[in-house]
């Protein structure tokens, strides 16, 4: 098995062959005939119709795979503009509706089948998520065979059975089957071998399957949910897969086939939609975050009454993010001990998991891990540690905070790109770092389980150099811990250069002041990121007051 960094590698660094080129994949899913019956990730005809004539009056190409795979071995570039058009789950309104339109377009498209599905026999059910569909509502293999030989239509697989969540924890939460480590309550978690072993089967099987169906093994993988890994990148590459497609936010790189981002288009997607997830975004996203503490949310009962009245307080001050506390914060023997399991640390109980995606799913927040590297480096092994953690669950990002990045690594080598977002950049940049330093092996191990994970840096306020001499192209946000008067902090970030663009929209205001005064006089200031980080959840009045200062639902949208 390949080492941890060899797989991160494989999976984010450029390929020697290839230069770097932009592309945007788009994913499409079901075609609804009534916008009255009209799913998240459904679309009408009539829209697709209306999209598929905007690309090609505006001087879109729609590629085909065989384009992009070329130019990522060094063959002829890719157009200007080029578009390669994806459709998950194979449903058959693909082959009533979508199949002819590409045919009247003469445009090239992908489609990802779920093996075990088209397995089903007419008449049957296919359990998709928690719900029983029918079989009818998908493609046959023959419907595959026809379009396949077409020429036109490239069949990709879906997995045989990963479209789907397992059990993960003792808590019964099903995560995502493809990056989930499943819980038997016989054998507790699986092992890493044993989880190998059964992406390997199942993708092994999808292609098999795929290829006595349709006559041509698949040459993608599109992995269910967007969620992957370096271990199941690694497999997939291994068993022939040449392009894998994920539903990261961000243009496609034909230096990284084997993680290629999509623009995921749902709620019947209109041409304003389209236009601006092909222009990309050009700002950060605005984080308003809220710290909390597994401490402050396990109880250790089984109704989970803490945790309940915790997401509760959440949803009522509505951030956009939260950042959870992996570690336990004062431990009783002064013993390091973590919310997750995994060795070389004490696990205290396995709560992060639960915690994590409770706060996903019922408070609609995205979750980023804080685990401080100077309370786990008792351990030895920091990668186990960190790589453990993102095994824990599918969160959205980490937070390291007693290691910065800023002032570790070289400066920016073009600060002015800062302006412009891309989130590949900070990646790129921590993989391509000379020297290692034990923040950047934390943040490969996390990583290698969460490849498109966000990192915070974060330093406190005394120690911030000036923009020139931070090293910012490594993470997507500085976080500023900010104590005392928040008047002479922003009066020192303004005498450092920090509240000129395009730093300030990189910068995150991390206070636990309880004064929504403070609060404002940060957004007066410029700043649009802010963390409200207090020792304990306070009670709910405290929370009302800050909401109207830091809530992420309160938030102006920028003029485009």
């Amino acid at each position: 098995m390949p080492s941890l960094r060899a797989l991160l590698l494989a999976a984010c660094l450029a390929s020697p062959l290839a230069g770097a080129q932009d592309f945007v994949a788009i994913s499409y899913h079901d075609l609804i005939d009534d916008p009255g019956d009209l799913t998240y990730d459904g679309a009408t005809l009539g829209s697709l119709v209306q999209q598929f004539d905007w690309l090609k009056a505006n001087g879109y190409r729609v590629v085909s795979l065989d384009e992009v795979l070329a130019a990522t071995r060094g063959g002829p570039p890719l157009p200007d503009k080029a578009v390669l058009l994806t459709f998950d789950d194979g449903y058959r309104s693909f082959y009533e509706d979508v199949y002819p339109l590409l045919e009247a377009f003469g445009y090239p498209a992908v489609l990802a089948v779920v093996s075990r599905w088209l397995d089903v026999p007419a008449g049957g059910t296919v359990q998709y998520g928690d719900e029983a569909v029918p079989r009818e509502r998908f493609i046959t293999w023959a419907m595959a065979r026809e379009m396949a030989a077409s020429g036109l239509v490239e069949i990709a697989s879906h997995s045989d059975d990963l479209h789907r969540g397992v059990v993960a924890n003792a808590q019964g939460n099903a995560l995502p089957a493809a990056v989930a480590r499943r819980f038997d309550p016989a054998k507790g978690i699986e092992s890493e071998r044993a989880y190998a072993a059964r992406i390997r089967a199942d993708l092994a099987r999808s292609a098999d399957r795929i290829a006595a169906g349709v006559g041509r093994r698949p040459r993608v993988i599109v992995w269910p949910f967007g969620r992957y890994n370096a271990t199941t990148v690694a497999i997939a590459e291994d068993l022939g897969f040449r392009l894998a497609l994920t539903l990261d936010p961000e243009r496609g790189d034909t230096r990284t086939p084997m993680a290629v981002g999509r623009l995921y288009l749902t709620r019947d997607p209109d041409l304003e939609d389209l236009k601006r997830g092909l222009a990309g975004p050009r700002d950060v996203p605005v984080l308003r975050g809220l710290c909390l503490r597994v401490d402050d949310l396990y109880d250790g009962s089984a109704k989970e009454t803490t945790l309940g009245k915790s997401i509760e307080k959440v949803r009522a001050l509505a951030p956009t993010t939260v950042v959870l506390r992996a570690d336990v914060v004062a431990p009783a023997d002064g013993r390091p001990a973590v919310w997750f399991p995994g060795l070389p640390l004490p696990l205290r109980a396995d709560a992060f998991g639960r915690a994590a995606w409770q706060l996903r799913t019922r408070a609609g927040v995205q979750v980023l891990g804080w685990l401080p590297l100077a309370n786990v480096r008792p351990a030895g092994d920091l990668a186990a540690v960190y790589d453990a953690l993102g095994r824990a669950v599918p969160i959205d990002g980490l937070v390291i905070g007693d290691a910065p990045l800023a002032t570790s690594l070289p400066p920016a080598p073009d600060p002015a790109r800062l302006a412009t977002w891309d989130p590949r950049a900070p990646r790129r940049a921590r993989a391509e770092a000379a020297g290692g330093t034990d923040a950047l092996a934390a943040i490969a191990a996390f990583t290698s389980q969460i490849p498109a994970a966000l990192v915070v840096d974060a330093l406190p306020l005394d120690a911030l150099p000036a923009p020139r001499d931070a090293a910012l192209q490594a993470s997507d946000y500085l976080a500023v811990e900010v104590a005392g008067d928040a008047r002479a902090a922003l009066a020192r970030l303004r005498a450092l250069g920090w509240l000129a663009p395009p730093y300030a929209d990189r910068l995150v205001w991390w206070s636990d002041s309880t004064d929504p005064a403070d609060w404002n006089a940060a957004t007066a200031a410029g700043l649009r990121n802010l963390v409200y980080c207090p020792a304990t959840l306070p009670d709910a009045s405290t929370l009302a007051r800050l909401a109207p200062a830091i809530s992420g639902a309160v938030y102006p949208h920028r003029p485009n």
